[in-house]
Parts: structure tokens; sequence; C-alpha cells
């Protein structure tokens, strides 16, 4: 599992299932609770305050022609 796989689950809850007790894929409708994407928002600042996306990701940073940017190589295991 990738660090994103990892980051995309604390934001879904232990489980990742939508739905299930300690996430869901759906925003509270009735007012902020644990869904709520501000409340969200403000978890992931708490949780990676002082981090680097780089430390945190597996993206690099490269230069081109139009400036720096993030570059992510994906490996994928395919007979051709």
């Amino acid at each position: 599992m990738g660090k994103l796989d990892r980051i995309a689950k604390k934001l879904l809850g232990k489980t990742g299932e939508p739905g299930s007790e300690t996430g869901s894929d759906s925003f509270s409708r009735t007012g902020p609770g644990k869904n709520d994407p501000y409340r969200m928002k403000e978890n992931l600042l708490e949780n990676y305050e002082g981090s680097d996306i780089l430390s945190e990701t597996e993206f690099s940073i490269i230069e081109n022609d139009y400036g720096k940017t993030l570059h992510r190589v994906e490996r994928i295991n395919k007979a051709f």
C-alpha cells in the first residue's frame, strides 16, 4: 500500500468502507460532524503539520520548459 493510499484510508477511517462506523464518503447534511469537510481539512493540517509533501508521497520535483512541477513514476508489471 502506497503512502497516498494510507492517507486516503485515514480520511475514510480504519476500514475505508463508505458508510462504515469510522468513515464515510458522504458529508453530513445536518451540520458539522465527523464528515464535515472543514473538520477533515483541520485534521489533515494537524496530522501533517511540519511534514514535507515529498516525504509523505512518492513524488519528486522536476523542471521542464514551464517551470518546476511534481512528478510521480508508477511502475506496473505488465507483459506486453
